[in-house]
C-alpha cells in the first residue's frame, strides 16, 4: 500500500515539472493563463449558468492541454531531428495550428457566453435603455 501510494506520488510529482517546465517556459501558455483567469473571473461576477461554466471549464483545459501537447511535440521533434528542414517546420505549423484554432473556438464560445451578461452591465453602468444580443443567443432564465 506504501509503494502504490510512493508511486502515485511521484507520479504527481513528475506531472507538476512537467507543467510547470512548460509554464516557464511557453509564452503563449503563460498568456493563455492570464486570459484563462479573466475568464474565471468573468465567470464569477457574471454569476453565467452551470452549463456554461463547464463549458468554459473545459475550452479553457483544452487549450491549456492542446498548448502543452504543442510544446511536447516541438521539443520531440527538435530532440528527433534537431536539423530545421521543411518536414520540422511542417510539423511545429500544424500543431500551432491546432492550438490556434481551440483558442479561437474558445474565444468565440466564450464571447458568445459573456456577451449578454457583459451587455446588461454596460447597460446598467450607463443608464442606457437598449440590450443588443446576438441573433443565436437564446438566454433562459
Amino acid at each position: 500500500m506504501l509503494k502504490i501510494i510512493s508511486n502515485l506520488k511521484q507520479s504527481f510529482s513528475n506531472a507538476l515539472r512537467g507543467l510547470f517546465y512548460a509554464i516557464g517556459s511557453e509564452r503563449n501558455l503563460q498568456i493563455e493563463l492570464v486570459a484563462a483567469f479573466f475568464v474565471i473571473v468573468l465567470m464569477l461576477t457574471l454569476r453565467v449558468q452551470k452549463w456554461e461554466a463547464v463549458v468554459l471549464l473545459l475550452l479553457i483545459f483544452a487549450v491549456i492541454i492542446l498548448e502543452t501537447l504543442n510544446t511536447l511535440v516541438e521539443r520531440l521533434v527538435d530532440f528527433i531531428k534537431p536539423r530545421v528542414n521543411a518536414q520540422v517546420g511542417l510539423l511545429k505549423d500544424l500543431m500551432a495550428a491546432v492550438v490556434f484554432l481551440a483558442a479561437t473556438m474558445a474565444t468565440v464560445v466564450g464571447w458568445i457566453i459573456f456577451w449578454h451578461g457583459i451587455s446588461t452591465l454596460r447597460k446598467a453602468r450607463t443608464g442606457q435603455k437598449f440590450s443588443v444580443r446576438p441573433v443565436f443567443y437564446n438566454h433562459v432564465s
